[in-house]
Formats: C-alpha cells, sequence, structure tokens
C-alpha cells in the first residue's frame, strides 16, 4: 500500500482510546417481566438486575451463554457501515442505544439489541469460538473481520473520529474509506486482488485472516487493542504482537518500527477525544452527528423478516434448519416462507376474514395478519414446509429448471445470479411456478419442457410490469385462472397463458407488447442512428428500453463463459452483500464520451445500453480503461508474459482441446467471444474527435453497439424460442378470436330478463347454430363491464347456454327439467350450463378449447329432453361443428 502525508494514530493514543471506552461505555439494559410476554418462567429478582452492562461483560455473557437470542430474532443482518459507525460511536463516547432482555428457562432472552451484541463480539479478536458456537450469534467470526485504521480522518470529517474498517466473506477488500456503505470502486478491487496474489475466480473461498481492508493506510485487527486492554497487556508486548499479525503489510511493518523508536512505552494515559457519556455534549456538530447516528444506525424489519422472526417462534427448530440450508444460495427463507404461505392458503382454502382474492395472491403479507393466521395454522403450516422442502423438493426443483448446467455446453439455463435475482424482484412470477410444480403436478425435466418455463418466467419477469407497476401482481391476477385451470403441462407454459397476461387491469396495461425478433430487427436497422427520442413513438418502444438496458440479458448471453469462470462462486450462497465478482465493462471506454461536447445524442444514449457492456472478471480487465476495443480484444495482452499461462488455462475451459499455438494466433478470437461480441468489434479503433458530429465513425460505432444489443435479444429470442410463446404457429390458418369477435355477432342486454342464475350478467352476445337461427348459442361474460367482453375478460369465467324459441308455448312447457330456463319471454328459452365453461385467454388456443368444450357440453345434454321438445342435437352439433370446431379444417 501507498503511504501518503496524512497525520496518523500512534499506536498508544489507540490503545488508550480503547483503554477508556472499555472503563467507561455502558450500554443500559431493560428488563421485562413474565407478565409483558406471555410465557411461564420463574421470576428473577428485578431489582438486583444490572442497569447497566460494559463491554467486557458483553463479551463475558456471550461466552457463558447467560444471554440468548430466542428464536423469533433474525440472523445478523448489519452491514458493514453500521458495524463501523457502532464502534466509532463507542469510541468516542456516544450513547447506542439499550438491550431488552426477558427471563427465559435458562438465564435470559436478548429481545432487542441483537445486532449491536453480534458487532461488540465481531469486534473482540480472542472470542472466536463464542461467536462460532454462542446462542446469540448467527454469523461465523469467519465471514466478517473488524480492523482500526491508524490514519486520522481528516479535519473537515465531522462525522468520524476513527476508521473502523470492516471486511466480508464477499468484500475482502472491505469498503470506500470516506463514504463506508460504498462498495470499493472497480480498479481498487483488481489493486487488491493483485495484493493478495488472488485471481478473481475464487476469492471467495479464501481465509479472511489473510486480507485487510484495501482502502486504508494502516489496518490492525481492532481485536488486538481490545484484547490488549482487557487483560492488562503492556504497550510494548502489544506492538510486538502487531509486528506479528500473520498479515501484515511491508508499509505498516515499517510504521510499527517508526513507532516503537518514537513512542515511550509506559502506560500514561494520553489525552484522547474520548467523550464520557456523563458529560454534556456542548459541540453542535456532535449532537448532530449523535442524532445521526441514533437514528440512522439500525437496520429496520422488513414485513417479511418480520413474519419470518413470528413463524420461527412458532415452528420446530428442525423446519426452520431444513428451510435455511435448502434456501441457501438462491432464496431468501424470509422470502420463501412469503411465497410458500400463499401456496399454503391456496391449497388449503384458508384465508384470514379480512382477506379477498386480491389480497391473497398477493405476495405483500402483512405481518398483523400473519401473525392471527400463523396462531391458529402454525402446525399445519410446519408440516406443509416440511413437506414442501424435504419431501417435495420444491427449491432443488425450481433451481434445476431454472439454472444453467455447466456439463451441458448447449443448456438454456439462467446463471445462479439471474435466477436468483427472481426470487428476489419478481415473487409473483416464481410463485407460479411453485403452484404449477405442486399443486398441478408439472413434470418439467426435459430441455424443451424448460426451455417453455424458462421463457415464460423471463418474459413475465423482464417485462411484466408496464408503466409505473412496482410488482408483478396484476400480471399475476390476469393469469390466474389459467394458472389454476389448465391441466395440461404442455398447454399451460405455452403463447395461452401469455396471451392472457396481456389482458388490461383497470384498463392499463399490464403486460409490454413484444415483437417478433424480426420486427425488432427492422426497427434498429432501419435506421442505426436513431435516438431514444425517435423510437418513443414506437409501439414497441417500451420492450427496446427495457431489453436494450437489461443487463441480466448479457450474463444470459455469456451464461457458458461465467458459469464456467465462476463454477465455486455459483455454487455457493449468494450474500445480500455479495459484491459481483466481475466488472461491467464498457467494450468501448466511457472515458471517450465523458465531459465531450458534440457527441451525437444516439451514441449518449445508446452508449450506456447492453450493446457496450460485458460482464468481464476483475482480473482481467487491467488494461488502461480508456482503451478501444481494438486494443482490448486484440492480442496486445500478451506482453504481460506472467499471464500467458493463465489465459491459456482459461480458454482450455472453455475449448476442450487447444494448442498453445492456437491459443496465440486466435486469442482475439477467444476475447470476443467470452466478450460475446462479433468480430467486428476487436477491427474498430477511434479517437474522441473522430465522434463529434454525425461523422462516419460515430454511425460505426453507433452501429456496432446497436447490432450487439439485437445479438443478446437475438440469444435470449432464440435459445428460449420466445416465438413460439408470440406466435400462433401451430393455428396460423385457423382464426377462432374472429369466430368469437363480438363485433360481427348480434349483442343481447339480457340485464333486465336474465333469472337469478345470472343476475350477475350485465351483457351477453349469441351465436346462431341454427339456419333459421330459432337457436343459438349465447356466451354470457359475469361481471364484464367492457362493451365487447371478450376483449378484456374478467377474472370470473363465462356461462354459456342455448336458446332457443318455439310458438307452441303449453306444449314445449309440460314437464320441463329444471334446467331449461323460463324466461319472462314467453317463447324464449334457455339449456344452460351446471358449471363456468373457461375461456382462458384471446389466443387462439383458448378460442380452440372453449368452443371444444362448449360442443362437449352439448353432446352431453340428455337426448330426451331435445327430442322430446322436438329440438335436433345432430342438427344443432352439425351446425355447431360446421361453424367453429370443423374450421380447423378449413
Amino acid at each position: 500500500m501507498t503511504i501518503n502525508s496524512s497525520i496518523e494514530y500512534t499506536i498508544k493514543e489507540i490503545y488508550d482510546s480503547v483503554t477508556k471506552m472499555l472503563e467507561n461505555a455502558k450500554i443500559p439494559a431493560v428488563y421485562l417481566k413474565n407478565e409483558h410476554l406471555g410465557f411461564d418462567t420463574k421470576d428473577g429478582n428485578y431489582s438486583e438486575m444490572n442497569p447497566v452492562f460494559s463491554l467486557f461483560q458483553i463479551f463475558e455473557m456471550v461466552e457463558n451463554k447467560s444471554i440468548k437470542l430466542p428464536t423469533v430474532q433474525r440472523g445478523f443482518v448489519w452491514k458493514a457501515n453500521q458495524i463501523e459507525n457502532l464502534w466509532d460511536s463507542l469510541l468516542r463516547g456516544y450513547p447506542v442505544g439499550c438491550f431488552v432482555l426477558a427471563p427465559g428457562l435458562d438465564g435470559f432472552d436478548l429481545l432487542d439489541g441483537q445486532q449491536r451484541a453480534t458487532a461488540l463480539c465481531l469486534g473482540n479478536y480472542h472470542h472466536e469460538k463464542a461467536i462460532a458456537e454462542g446462542d446469540i450469534l448467527n454469523s461465523s467470526y469467519e465471514k466478517i473481520r473488524i480492523f482500526i485504521d491508524m490514519e486520522k480522518p481528516s479535519t473537515d470529517d465531522e462525522s468520524r473520529k476513527y476508521f473502523i474498517r470492516v471486511i466480508t466473506h464477499s468484500h475482502p477488500w472491505g469498503f470506500q474509506k470516506k463514504e463506508n456503505h460504498k462498495t470499493l470502486e472497480s480498479n481498487k478491487i483488481r489493486q487488491a486482488l493483485k495484493a493478495f496474489n488472488l485471481d478473481d475466480e475464487n476469492y471467495f473461498d479464501q481465509d479472511l485472516g489473510k486480507m485487510w481492508p484495501f482502502d486504508s493506510k494502516r489496518p490492525i485487527p481492532l481485536g488486538l487493542f481490545i484484547d490488549a486492554a482487557l487483560n492488562g497487556i503492556s504497550l510494548e508486548k502489544l506492538t510486538e504482537t502487531i509486528s506479528n499479525w500473520e498479515n501484515q503489510n511491508k508499509e505498516l511493518v515499517k510504521f510499527l518500527n517508526k513507532s516503537s523508536n518514537d513512542q515511550n512505552l509506559n502506560h500514561e494515559i494520553l489525552e484522547s477525544d474520548y467523550q464520557d457519556p456523563n458529560e454534556e455534549i456542548s459541540s453542535i456538530s456532535n449532537t448532530e452527528n449523535l442524532f445521526i447516528r441514533m437514528n440512522a444506525g439500525g437496520t429496520p424489519l422488513s414485513g417479511e423478516e418480520l413474519n419470518y422472526s413470528i413463524l420461527k417462534s412458532n415452528i420446530k427448530l428442525e423446519v426452520t434448519n431444513i428451510l435455511e440450508k435448502s434456501c441457501a444460495g438462491f432464496i431468501r427463507p424470509s422470502r420463501f416462507i412469503t411465497i410458500a404461505y400463499r401456496l399454503f392458503q391456496n391449497v388449503n382454502l384458508i384465508s384470514s376474514p379480512q382477506l379477498n382474492k386480491r389480497e391473497i395472491l398477493s405476495m405483500n403479507v402483512k405481518p398483523r395478519q400473519f401473525q392471527g393466521d400463523i396462531r391458529t395454522n402454525s402446525e399445519a403450516f410446519g408440516e406443509f414446509l416440511l413437506i414442501l422442502v424435504k419431501d417435495f423438493k420444491i427449491i432443488e426443483k425450481v433451481k434445476n429448471i431454472l439454472i444453467y448446467d455447466k456439463n451441458n455446453e448447449k443448456d438454456i439455463g439462467l446463471p445462479i445470479i439471474t435466477a436468483s435475482k427472481f426470487t428476489e424482484n419478481s415473487a409473483e412470477i416464481i410463485f407460479i411456478l411453485f403452484y404449477r410444480l405442486y399443486v398441478m403436478n408439472d413434470k418439467i425435466d426435459s430441455i424443451e419442457s424448460r426451455r417453455k418455463v424458462i421463457g415464460i418466467v423471463t418474459l413475465f419477469s423482464w417485462f411484466g410490469k408496464s408503466g409505473k407497476q412496482k410488482n408483478h401482481a396484476a400480471l399475476l391476477r390476469n393469469v390466474w385462472p389459467c394458472v389454476t385451470n389448465i391441466k395440461e403441462m404442455a398447454r399451460f407454459w405455452s403463447r395461452e397463458t401469455v396471451a392472457r397476461a396481456g389482458l388490461k387491469d383497470y384498463g392499463k396495461d399490464v403486460f409490454i407488447n413484444v415483437p417478433k425478433y424480426k420486427e425488432l430487427e427492422k426497427i434498429v436497422t432501419t435506421n442505426y442512428f436513431k435516438n431514444k427520442e425517435d423510437y418513443s413513438k414506437n409501439i414497441y418502444s417500451e420492450f427496446i428500453f427495457k431489453m436494450f438496458f437489461n443487463r441480466d440479458a448479457i450474463l444470459y448471453s455469456q451464461r457458458e463463459f461465467l458459469c464456467t469462470q465462476y463454477e465455486n462462486l455459483f455454487k455457493s450462497s449468494i450474500m445480500s452483500d455479495i459484491n459481483l465478482p466481475f466488472d461491467w465493462d464498457h467494450i468501448s471506454p466511457s472515458e471517450r464520451i465523458d465531459g465531450q461536447r458534440k457527441i451525437p445524442a444516439a451514441i449518449r444514449d445508446w452508449y450506456g445500453s447492453v450493446g457496450n457492456f460485458r460482464a468481464w472478471p476483475y482480473g482481467w480487465n487491467r488494461a488502461d480503461g480508456s482503451k478501444s476495443p481494438k486494443e482490448k480484444l486484440s492480442d496486445l495482452r500478451l506482453e504481460l508474459k506472467d499471464e500467458e499461462e493463465k489465459w491459456f488455462k482459461r480458454a482450455g475451459q472453455h475449448s476442450k482441446s487447444i494448442e498453445r499455438s492456437e491459443f496465440r494466433r486466435n486469442l482475439p478470437k477467444f476475447l470476443c467471444s467470452w466478450s460475446f461480441c462479433n468480430s467486428a468489434w476487436k477491427d474498430f479503433d477511434f479517437k474522441t474527435d473522430e465522434i463529434q458530429g454525425n461523422t462516419i465513425v460515430a454511425k460505426k460505432l453507433n452501429k456496432l453497439i446497436m447490432d450487439r444489443n439485437l445479438d443478446v435479444a437475438r440469444e435470449w429470442y432464440e435459445k428460449l424460442k420466445i416465438e413460439d410463446l408470440l406466435l400462433d404457429s401451430e393455428f396460423d390458418n385457423v382464426n377462432f378470436s374472429k369466430l368469437l369477435d363480438m363485433r360481427s355477432w348480434r349483442s343481447i342486454n339480457i340485464k333486465n330478463e336474465n333469472p337469478e342464475y345470472w343476475d350477475k350478467t350485465d351483457v351477453g352476445i349469441e351465436l346462431p347454430v341454427s339456419l333459421d337461427d330459432q337457436v343459438t348459442l349465447l356466451i354470457s361474460y359475469v361481471d364484464s363491464k367492457d362493451q365487447y367482453p371478450a376483449i378484456n375478460l374478467s377474472e370470473e369465467n363465462i356461462y354459456v347456454a342455448l336458446r332457443f324459441q318455439r310458438n307452441e308455448r303449453n306444449y314445449f312447457c309440460k314437464d320441463m327439467p329444471g334446467y331449461i330456463r323460463d324466461l319472462t319471454d314467453a317463447n324464449v328459452f334457455y339449456i344452460t350450463t351446471e358449471e363456468k365453461i373457461n375461456l382462458l385467454s384471446f389466443s387462439d388456443e383458448s378460442h380452440y378449447h372453449f368452443l371444444c368444450d362448449v360442443k362437449k357440453w352439448i353432446e352431453n345434454i340428455p337426448d330426451e329432453y331435445l327430442v322430446k321438445y322436438g329440438l335436433d342435437k345432430g342438427y344443432i352439433l352439425d351446425r355447431f361443428k360446421f361453424r367453429v370446431v370443423n374450421s380447423a379444417s378449413k
């Protein structure tokens, strides 16, 4: 690390501040009696309980397990900057909140303060065993390390007096020093990997004890100072211990040697900036900082996390352990509980009285409702979870369906990062998959069946939130009749369900218009130099903007390369604070246009699209960021001779057999393939002044970017056969929707004449099935508000009836069966279906299946009823068959 001239603390100053902190820092305790909690334990003598805890007492209680974490609490969720701010507050003498404890069966349960207690123990270097095994901690010391940087913050930085630094398993290089809520910059990550002597593909497997916060001057484990202060270790011994610290870098060793020579090694307490909690905080800036710390330091429970905490306190520990093990690396347990609970409600038809049909499909489960339901159904839900996860193995099945299999180079699966993101951002879509697997028993185990599922999951997830929709709730409501009514797996995972998704929700679009690829290509290639505004009037504009700025589409295009490159990472847990193991690298560097004038609007608009981005490993991207595509994708990088062996090895990972000479000769080809770039990129070089204005070079650059946007889109279209979900290829010659187009039918307003059986019907339509029009087929849409109901189906299904007219009323009414209804018009009668018949969407498949169901219903009407009353079923069926079902042959 490079040393600068910034002012630094001496070891003695830090030692003295830590000593004073341990002597003076107190955390108040609030004790709740049993009656506040509703459980029965032995009463303690509350008057004799400690009103405050020292840090030493906290460490001791964790070690001897005298305070424990109840099941209603959650795991350790604090972010690195929260840990850093807590320790900085303690060193400055700021109050850091209180603990809330309640008497338990053995000691006390910590109801509030878990995150602070955990962060405190993580800072105590020599309590590793307690951290790994203690009941209070759900986080391992191996995943988080805490340091103190010897550098003093500048006098302009009033928010901190000390640079407490944290590294984690997913961020072994730490975070930014000055803005500690931000991840480290890409160039510093690359420098850190080099300093740690690691490749970016294997840093997740390394011991944190060999790493340090990179954006620091002289980091030292905070636990060394705490241990010395707690155990009266001399400053000289502490200095020696620090100098022997196994991961010490050369610059830090030099500093320690200099400090040992300069310091007066005695225990005289020097003045530090420790603020005694009993002293008045007079500084305005200190008061403001204290207010900010106390109001922003915690991590509030989300609704899902609170629901999960409630659940854990009501189900067996065995269920929780199995659940969390199954979810690891793919889906948050709290998110899984949300999806599983809605599945449980729908399967068992269990709902709170206050829940309506709309809410029971919502992935927003309100904690108060959840708490009330769980009290009644905790045992049943716990058993359901065990069956779902352990016996049915639903998470394993979903992963096998969605995730890319690197052992099959032609696999169409998703990188686990993308699949896991769907569980986070598209809960409603994952719920559909859960329901189809568990309730409808879909067997999705072939490449073709997986292709259909992944196609619809990506379609719905990426394009199922039109306009300002925050989630996929409207889309789920749209397709729910298909989810629950279509029994055949192949029929459900088809264009029929996609067509249903396209219905409007209260007049607003739900599903974005998705073009055929040829249509998309024509829109783009007609004029490569169009800016965003030029596209805005196109009916597919929303799709274009979403698709061309969707980085998950890049990951899908590069899936084989990434899944081979990061095999170990993609098998491990995807942590919430994970730093992606690769750069989002501009192929044509951002430095070429940033801050430059006269750059055409088209280039500015599309320079940040997927057409100019690649997912590229940190360790590979050491070339100057301002280099052109030609330089990045050429063999010039072999000038780094020490890298050649690594490059050769990586090429071998992506090619079964390759000779060294072939590798050298074809390196640009490999780089283009791994980057998902066509060969034109490797020959493109330019200077900034060459793209200022509508120049030939500027147009060539934008064409490269837009062509790659199309290439990324085409990879998704082709590998998942997206057009099969959009086109009516099987029914191209039959347009059943025209047969049910009400503009060509006679509309009947039966609102005032229909019987109680149809009392919700606003409008019906009829199709003649007899030459004299005396027998008609009536289709009645329930709760429809539209002039043409078939254009805007509601969630309700459809009633069907045969409507016929006879002149001899008395003869006809004799012995009429109960399901032949007499309306106010004495000469008009109906034979109605006992149950609704579904028209699930406006795809031709749905119309076909609907009309076949109608035909089957007519066939099942007892012959004697129709014959007795002068009706010829054969004639009706022939007419119906000729006009409708047999249209398939025309």
